[in-house]
């Protein structure tokens, strides 16, 4: 009883075979000997001439359909890819997770491409993305075509978000695959975002381009103008362009292109409105003040950049006409 109870606490089959080399060696009785070993190999439930195997094995295990409620608790920054090597099933709820939420790091836009590329199934699954236009390497035709690919694949994103890259380009230089005149890249993309953050230069193409994404809620442009651009609710489409914005951060001579809409309900009415005032004359920092007046009937906070500081933002309370509501930033 007591080499039993010896089997079942010990899971180390080298402990029970050197247990059982020892008393055949020093045992001169082989019936004993032989009975010893017998009752090893009854607890452990083997036959002559199998290995030493522990009977059983404690296996913790969670049902397949918890992981990816486990997985939300990590947040997409602090992820490690690495867990998608556990087993194959648990690989398939980790890469939903991982690619739900991607931020592409600098120059490394061209590998995410190749992969999504490579791996439609994964395209499908993201939601959210930002990136700069910057690469590893120095730009090459072909590369902008890539991009725009990859687009066309993410036909489930909600929340895009491009920026200008930390390394700029010099004159003279090639420009990065996505710049400030390549929103050509967002054209035949079946997605409808409910969010854009862009650099785009602000003209007709990208008018154009937002008229049709009705679901957009919230827009933050940082491109510059170039032409006019007049958004008249015309037979072009561009009378949904921004419709259902709650929240817009965008330079006064954005909002001013509403002003020849013949009705209001062609207009924005955004709720939270920020104006970048950084670069703008007397008399365009006025047309703004118009165009509040004229369209902003939902507005409830309104703040007014002039500066980079963060320190020298004020806000604007009653230039418009309306009870504008003090919220933190």
């Amino acid at each position: 009883m007591a080499f039993k109870h010896f089997v079942c606490c010990s899971g180390t089959n080298g402990t029970l075979v050197k247990m059982m080399n020892q008393l055949q060696l020093h045992n001169d009785d082989a019936c004993m000997s032989e009975a010893l070993s017998s009752t090893l190999r009854s607890a452990l439930d083997l036959g002559d001439g199998e290995a030493l195997v522990p009977r059983s094995s404690f296996k913790p295990s969670i049902p397949a359909e918890l992981f990816r409620p486990i997985l939300q608790f990590i947040h997409p920054s602090d992820f490690n890819y690495n867990l998608s090597l556990v087993s194959r099933s648990f690989k398939v709820d980790v890469e939903a997770h991982f690619y739900k939420y991607v931020a592409i790091p600098e120059k490394k836009l061209l590998f995410f491409c190749r992969t999504m590329i490579a791996r439609p199934d994964l395209a499908r699954r993201v939601h959210r993305l930002a990136f700069t236009g910057a690469i590893h390497r120095e730009p090459r035709s072909g590369d902008k075509e890539m991009v725009g690919r990859t687009m066309k694949l993410l036909i489930n994103l909600k929340d895009l978000s491009i920026s200008s890259s930390i390394y700029i380009r010099q004159e003279g230089e090639k420009p990065w695959p996505v710049h400030h005149d390549d929103v050509g890249i967002l054209y035949g993309c079946t997605f409808k975002l409910e969010r854009l953050a862009c650099i785009f230069t602000w003209a007709e193409p990208l008018a154009q381009w937002l008229a049709t994404q009705p679901q957009l809620t919230t827009f933050e442009h940082g491109g510059y103008p170039r032409g006019e651009v007049r958004l008249d609710g015309g037979s072009g489409g561009s009378d949904a362009t921004l419709i259902k914005c709650s929240y817009l951060r965008i330079s006064p001579y954005i909002l001013s292109c509403f002003q020849g809409s013949s009705s209001s309900v062609n207009k924005p009415q955004p709720v939270t409105l920020r104006f970048d005032m950084r670069f703008n004359t007397v008399q365009e920092e006025f047309e703004a003040a118009r165009s509040l007046r004229e369209i902003c009937r939902n507005l409830k906070c309104l703040t007014l950049t002039r500066h980079t500081s963060t320190r020298n933002t004020s806000r604007l309370r009653e230039s418009s006409g309306h009870s504008l509501k003090r919220r933190p930033n």
